[in-house]
């Protein structure tokens, strides 16, 4: 079985192509970087190619049974993952698992899922074998916020009714399972943890492990874009205030459907947003002279 990683040196992606090398799984990476063509290293490979150019990617579709997909968040994130399903059509692949998002009423509005639901209108409508796997939140999300939640604060401002957050660990077992064996085809699955996290509850994570003060920003967000998004460009800023806006007014609730069907397919209970902190937090520790 050879696979191709679209998104495959991500946060998911890093932790899918870690575990297909260990079963022994032949694996491609499309990149656009040199250096990453440069690093990988047999039996793994590389092809250098763009998802805003189709032709460049024949070559790597070349032989290539299953592909896993990942479209990242921006203005042309739905062009370039339906490019990459013609190409797989084109090519013969016979199964493809999209990582998308997890949704809920009212969230066709979105910016961060509208910009999927054509993705996964095109495979559904196909006649490809497809897995879509719907996560939630990432754990690993609050990476982009080390230096505040070293500072005693955590600013992401996911709102007091709490949503269903997953570790990126348990999406990439999602998806190798999807990927490797048979049963799964034409499913979707939302994927979520059981705890129902709060910004407060998360800080007090934090708290814990940190063994200092870490308070939660609040719901702010003119505050959380004047002092965590700068970086951002305008149209990403926005996009997120919608998705935190979101998330304040409704939250983001599972129903145990979803995690009876994701257990199953997982083989194994969601990780814990304890144990996560408490792995995270001894590196944050160990970083700690560089961030304050």
């Amino acid at each position: 079985m050879n696979i191709l990683l679209i998104g495959g040196t991500g946060t998911v992606g890093s932790h899918v192509a870690s575990a297909l090398a260990a079963h022994g799984v032949p694996v491609r990476f499309l990149t656009r970087s040199r250096e990453t063509l440069a690093a990988v290293q047999k039996p793994q490979e590389a092809v250098l190619g763009d998802l805003n150019d189709a032709d460049s990617l024949r070559h790597a579709f070349r032989g290539i049974e299953s592909l896993f997909l990942v479209t990242a968040h921006s203005i042309t994130e739905t062009g370039q993952g339906l490019t990459a399903i013609h190409a797989a059509l084109d090519a013969g692949v016979r199964r493809i698992v999209y990582l998308s998002m997890a949704v809920a009423p009212g969230m066709m509005r979105i910016p961060h899922v509208s910009s999927k639901a054509p993705i996964e209108h095109t495979l559904i409508t196909s006649r490809i074998e497809y897995t879509i796997l719907r996560a939630s939140n990432l754990f690993q999300n609050d990476r982009c916020v080390d230096e505040f939640i070293v500072g005693g604060t955590y600013p992401s401002p996911i709102g007091r009714l709490g949503i269903h957050r997953i570790d990126a660990r348990d999406v990439a077992d999602a998806a190798v399972t999807a990927l490797t064996l048979s049963g799964h085809e034409r499913r979707i699955y939302t994927l979520g943890a059981p705890e129902l996290l709060t910004g407060e509850t998360i800080a007090a994570a934090y708290e814990r492990c940190l063994d200092r003060r870490v308070r939660y920003a609040g719901d702010d967000l003119e505050l959380w874009e004047r002092t965590v998004a700068t970086g951002m460009p305008k149209w990403k800023r926005d996009d997120y205030r919608i998705l935190y806006r979101f998330y304040q007014e409704h939250g983001l609730v599972l129903d145990s459907r979803d995690f009876m069907e994701q257990e199953a397919l997982l083989g194994h209970e969601p990780r814990r947003f304890g144990h996560y902190v408490t792995s995270v937090c001894r590196e944050l520790v160990a970083q700690e002279p560089a961030l304050v």
